[in-house]
């Protein structure tokens, strides 16, 4: 095909390219022939910008973004480089962990074998991104030093936990990226929206337009039909530019042809290739034909020409992993993949394969999905794509968790749901699945993680004697920093800053050298009154030695907030917008902190517009009661001193009965004082209520400055004054956020699961 029809098209995507422009949106419709368009029209343009790494993306396979990355990745040379990042990253377990993530990826096979040689007992990812694959394709594409091109075909399709990987790598300066869509759908406007929020430039577009005269020529070519002028103009005519009635009026051209005729093993191909939805090697394929009723006197001669009669129609593709379809739009594929009966015949056949198959948890994904759709999943069907997804840290929908029939009181059931809602930060959970299993069954890890939940569930006196039992216990250098750093957050939330400071003094230089010491020590900037320059340039040294960007920016962000209370804003500023920027590349769970703690210090510099638009994110992405109840507290300053106080009133009104409830009397001391400052700039005197409930909750580390705001209200109300604009700063109280947050699932890293 030439495209000689398609020379705007053409022209307008060379230029694209050429300007670096991020993402390319290519408008279209369904089997329009635009990826066809892209791979042969543009493939000189593209080879020239970027070699080798070109990478088609099919989305209506239904496999999620980092998985077919990652199917494009290892038939490639980087594999080596990605490797070697995770030997960085994960050391001794990188082998174990990368293995267990591309277990999800259709026969890697070779590639799998080359790139685990060694076989240990794979960890749990413990990660802040969505899973172990999302960690890897961030910072292998942050830090290469290629150019790729990523075009990804039928994006609506592409599943919504797969937004934020996209939003991410589209900020990466090494990578290009065409957004094929097929369709307007909610979810592509999800997507758009989504990536809009990200703040991704969504005006480069091309429109690939419906069909011409020239179009359905070289639509009857590719189906070896040649079509003339009038008979594709009688076509156009006929079908009103739609695309399926011209492919369909195509074939009625050419199904008269024998060479067009499938036979029962050709089609039997067709369908287990499509159901398993990526490259499947010849032994695999072979092996499930023949377990379906198409019958020859001799099956591997019938097998290999079967293979070689769909290459010669242009059906199949070989590569490195084994055979895949090629072309899903092409008529005669549809044709055999739509027929619904046969579907089911074949998706059985592929889930009894899977079923039988002592394949450990090689396509574990597939078949469960196949027992979804087949209505006959079992226990072992859900619990074994469970563990896979519980070690590379995808998400895992509460219709599995159903399925698998978790029991509580059994420690493998127990382990792998108290991991699920660890990992979701449904602490309450957690705990209750973990301290079900019974006594003589807690290892030490196990007794180390239920310490650790004991402090996220805010019982801390429980917490306190879990942790320093496991402390005795274990001396593992990265589980003393990790269980040292638990305690010192569990002295400071029961206000015992002395006993924090005194654990971290005997912790510090015991393994200065050894894993998350930068937790150690970032969590017990907290315990000092004080800022403490000192503390902070050692948890920043220790995480940019360990290579961990989550423990560096969420310092930042710590450092920043200290700044704020220490009133050196034009500083703090400057490292909250790094700390901003750096968690960007972070899941939206942990982004509320940064924003809330940005927001501050915007107020606190007259920057209204920016602390607004960071509290309203902060208030967005908050999870638990306690942020969102803060981020709210101090949007409702800023519109008070905006003059925009009865909307400020309200929205503190809305949250009060939120408030009186909530477990931490920290709440009710930030929500009360500034309440007295909201009121009174909306011009109300009658405060001896909030009086009243501010004296109660006085700050709990400076309750002289609660009495000082008191005292200063009491005058406000005896005075002739309408409102205290000006002396607003004075008595703003910010209710600043801070990272405390470690991963309980670091201390899981024996192959408990």
């Amino acid at each position: 095909m030439d495209y000689a029809n398609r020379d705007i098209e053409y022209s307008s995507l060379r230029d694209c390219l050429l300007n670096g422009a991020a993402p390319i949106w290519i408008y279209t419709y369904h089997a329009s022939g635009v990826t066809s368009f892209v791979k042969k029209r543009m493939h000189e343009v593209c080879v020239s910008l970027f070699g080798e790494n070109i990478f088609y993306i099919d989305a209506s396979i239904g496999k999620s973004l980092s998985e077919l990355l990652l199917t494009c990745l290892v038939q490639t040379e980087h594999l080596d480089r990605l490797q070697t990042f995770a030997d960085k990253k994960w050391g001794e377990h990188s082998d174990s962990l990368l293995s267990a993530a591309m277990e999800g990826v259709p026969y890697v096979g070779p590639a799998l074998g080359r790139l685990v040689e060694r076989r240990t007992a794979a960890p749990i990812y413990t990660g802040v991104y969505p899973s172990a694959m999302d960690e890897l394709l961030i910072q292998f594409f942050s830090k290469s030093e290629h150019h790729f091109l990523i075009v990804i075909d039928a994006v609506e399709l592409l599943a919504q936990s797969s937004f934020d990987l996209l939003a991410k790598l589209l900020k990466t300066e090494s990578i290009q990226c065409i957004l094929i869509r097929t369709e307007e759908t909610l979810q592509c406007d999800k997507l758009e929206n989504y990536l809009f929020e990200e703040g991704i430039d969504l005006s480069t577009h091309i429109e690939f337009d419906r069909p011409q005269v020239k179009l359905i020529k070289e639509l009857g070519a590719l189906y070896d039909i040649t079509i003339s002028t009038d008979e594709a103009s009688a076509i156009i005519s006929k079908t009103q530019q739609n695309i399926h009635a011209i492919i369909k009026e195509i074939r009625n051209i050419k199904k008269h042809s024998p060479s067009q005729a499938m036979t029962p093993w050709e089609k039997a191909a067709v369908l287990i290739l499509q159901i398993w939805g990526g490259p499947i090697d010849e032994s695999t394929l072979y092996q499930i034909i023949t377990m379906s009723e198409v019958f020859s006197v001799n099956e591997s001669e019938t097998f290999q020409s079967t293979i070689s009669m769909l290459q010669d129609k242009d059906l199949i593709e070989g590569g490195p992993q084994g055979w895949l379809l090629k072309g899903r739009n092409n008529p005669l594929l549809q044709n055999i993949v739509s027929q619904i009966s046969d579907q089911l015949v074949y998706k059985n056949i592929v889930y009894e394969f899977l079923s039988r198959r002592d394949s450990g948890q090689n396509h574990a994904e597939l078949r469960y999905r196949l027992s979804r759709e087949l209505n006959c999943t079992t226990p072992d069907d859900a619990k074994t794509y469970l563990h896979q997804a519980i070690i590379c840290g995808k998400e895992v929908p509460q219709e599995l968790m159903d399925d698998a029939h978790l029991k509580k009181g059994k420690r493998s059931d127990c382990l792998l749901a108290g991991i699920k809602f660890c990992r979701e930060r449904r602490f309450e959970e957690a705990f209750a699945w973990i301290d079900s299993i019974p006594d003589g069954e807690i290892t030490a890890d196990i007794d180390a993680f239920r310490a650790t939940l004991l402090n996220r569930v805010r019982r801390p006196k429980e917490a306190e004697a879990a942790l320093l039992r496991c402390l005795q216990n274990n001396k593992d250098p990265g589980q003393q920093n990790l269980l040292s750093s638990f305690l010192i957050s569990t002295y400071i939330h029961m206000e015992r800053l002395a006993d924090a400071q005194a654990v971290y003094e005997e912790k510090k230089d015991l393994f200065p050298d050894g894993p998350m010491h930068g937790y150690l020590v970032r969590n017990a900037t907290s315990a000092y009154r004080e800022y403490r320059e000192d503390l902070y340039t050692q948890a920043l040294d220790d995480f940019l030695a360990d290579q961990d960007d989550f423990g560096y920016f969420t310092t930042l962000c710590n450092q920043g907030n200290a700044l704020c209370k220490a009133k050196d804003y034009q500083h703090a500023l400057t490292v909250l917008e790094k700390a901003r920027d750096g968690l960007g590349m972070f899941p939206r769970s942990n982004l509320h902190i940064v924003y809330n703690d940005l927001g501050i210090c915007y107020f606190l510099l007259d920057k209204y517009q920016d602390a607004y638009q960071c509290l309203l994110l902060a208030q967005r992405f908050g999870q638990n009661s306690m942020p969102r109840i803060f981020s709210t507290i101090n949007l409702a300053c800023i519109e008070a001193v905006m003059g925009n106080t009865e909307r400020a009133v309200q929205r503190l009104n809305d949250i009060e009965q939120a408030v009186e409830n909530h477990k931490l009397d920290r709440v009710r001391q930030k929500f009360y004082v500034n309440c007295l400052l909201v009121e009174s700039l909306h011009g109300n005197k009658i405060l001896e209520g909030r009086i009243a409930k501010a004296l109660t909750y006085p700050d709990r580390y400076f309750p002289k400055q609660t009495k000082h705001a008191v005292q200063y209200y009491l005058k406000f109300i005896n005075s002739g004054k309408k409102h205290i604009q000006n002396d607003w700063r004075d008595l703003y109280s910010p209710c600043g956020l801070a990272y405390w947050y470690m991963d309980p699932l670091k201390l899981l890293t024996e192959g408990i699961v």
